[in-house]
């Protein structure tokens, strides 16, 4: 399960840096890329921040944990490539 999480999230990064270099030079293309970036890092940092509030009242395995940080990266990817691609069709 990590190796699949560990390729979506690097074809997610390779996606985004190959849209930013096609789209992020004009000023269309800086404001399709602020709204998905605001919420998807929304996103992380409070995953992160929920997984700060477990760990101090449950002790959690360090597969769980690796697993839990997986998910909130890969989840908050997915949440940030399906809103670049609506943001992109709707500002078409």
């Amino acid at each position: 399960m990590h190796m699949i999480l560990g390729w979506f999230i690097t074809l997610g990064l390779i996606f985004n840096v190959v849209f930013m270099i096609r789209e992020g030079k004009d000023e269309r293309g800086r404001k399709i890329l602020f709204f998905p970036l605001l919420y998807s890092f929304c996103l992380l940092f409070l995953g992160y921040s929920v997984l700060n509030l477990v760990v101090k009242y449950w002790t959690l395995e360090i597969a769980i944990y690796q697993l839990y940080l997986d998910y909130i990266f890969a989840g908050s990817l997915l949440v940030y490539l399906l809103l670049l691609f609506f943001e992109k069709r709707k500002k078409a």
